[in-house]
């Protein structure tokens, strides 16, 4: 039986022979170490290009030195917006990935490719600049993009709010992955799936598009600012009031129209210093928020279940993983980073320092099942 693996709170370590090498992971019960290979070697659009040999020969020996250290697994991102070079979204360009793997599978390492659906450059350890798909802008427009508080927008992945506009697009690049690398499945331990900026399951909350102000150590940058967000909130609360006298009861308010519905406003003027995060309004937003972020997840590793977990997939038997970040800079405190990031809800604030309530992150673990 297949099992969906995820990994909270990575363990990372600062691999010694290369800064490329970005990190040690220890997978499931600490009996393996698999290590992180390098989000770009050389040029992706030119891979036998001689003037990169060089880095990749470095590469090879260093696949040899952690061959021989105990290391079982090379993970490696295959970046979207590297592969779906050209504006058909069913056209694919492999050769870059097919040099990178014939040298893991020559080491005598196995693989753990991480389909990555987010951009990687702009962030903290990005060693690479490689967008998402162009295309997907010219086709849907910032409409799916991310916009903030701030004002500020983002185009580093897809929003969740987005994400049932590009599911098809997502499921066409899982199956031309699997297509072109079914020979190589024996070689592969585990098909990693992106599910948010820097891979993990999250909102863009403390990025870099929203400056030093929503990074380590404040609270973050709440998301939902976009039309998209703002449409979704709305239906969210229609769907859970009945008429607009109901709703203002509920949050004792005083709202004249459905229109007025919408993100918090002052969030930089006092709303979480006045506790309004706790409120009934709070709760119904922190609740729509999280589960927006849940179903984007749900969508996407829907569709990896169908592409991979069929009978005929020549990947039925590999596990899926994810990643879950760890926003660990304020927990014991106000927990308002893992707010931001989606990782926790208002409404469920007394599980917050439950061990059996997982911490307040029991309905975001519970979306993997």
């Amino acid at each position: 039986m297949r099992r969906l693996r995820y990994f909270p709170f990575a363990i990372a370590v600062l691999f010694f022979l290369n800064p490329c090498w970005s990190s040690l992971v220890f997978a499931g019960s600490g009996t393996s170490v698999n290590i992180m290979g390098p989000l770009v070697l050389g040029e992706i659009a030119s891979p036998e290009d001689p003037r990169h040999e060089a880095q990749w020969r470095r590469f090879e020996t260093q696949l040899a030195i952690v061959r021989s250290a105990g290391v079982k697994a090379v993970t490696t991102d295959i970046w979207w917006g590297a592969v779906a070079r050209t504006d058909d979204p069913t056209t694919f360009e492999w050769r870059y990935y097919d040099k990178l793997v014939e040298a893991i599978e020559r080491a005598g390492l196995r693989w753990i490719p991480i389909l990555s659906f987010h951009r990687c450059g702009g962030n903290v350890g990005d060693t690479c600049d490689v967008s998402i798909p162009q295309w997907i802008w010219k086709k849907y427009g910032d409409r799916v993009g991310w916009v903030s508080e701030y004002g500020n927008t983002s185009r580093e992945t897809v929003s969740v709010w987005g994400t049932e506009a590009v599911a098809t697009e997502y499921r066409v690049f899982m199956s031309a992955f699997q297509t072109h690398f079914a020979s190589k499945s024996s070689l592969v331990d585990e098909i990693n799936v992106s599910l948010g900026p820097s891979g993990e399951l999250r909102f863009p909350s403390y990025n870099a598009h929203d400056g030093a102000v929503a990074g380590y150590p404040g609270r973050g940058a709440l998301q939902a600012y976009s039309e998209l967000a703002k449409e979704s909130f709305r239906k969210w609360v229609k769907s859970r009031y009945a008429s607009l006298e109901s709703l203002n009861s509920g949050w004792s308010s005083a709202l004249r129209s459905w229109n007025e519905v919408g993100p918090p406003k002052d969030t930089q003027r006092g709303f979480f210093e006045r506790r309004q995060h706790l409120s009934a309004y709070g709760k119904d937003f922190f609740d729509w928020y999280q589960d927006s972020l849940l179903n984007h997840a749900r969508t996407i590793l829907s569709a990896a279940s169908e592409v991979f977990d069929t009978p005929t997939s020549p990947f039925v038997a590999v596990d899926i993983g994810v990643k879950v970040p760890g926003i660990h800079w304020r927990v014991g405190s106000d927990r308002l980073a893992e707010l931001a990031a989606g990782l926790i809800r208002t409404s469920r604030s007394s599980d917050w320092n439950e061990d059996r309530a997982g911490r307040g992150y029991r309905s975001l673990l519970s979306v993997f099942s």
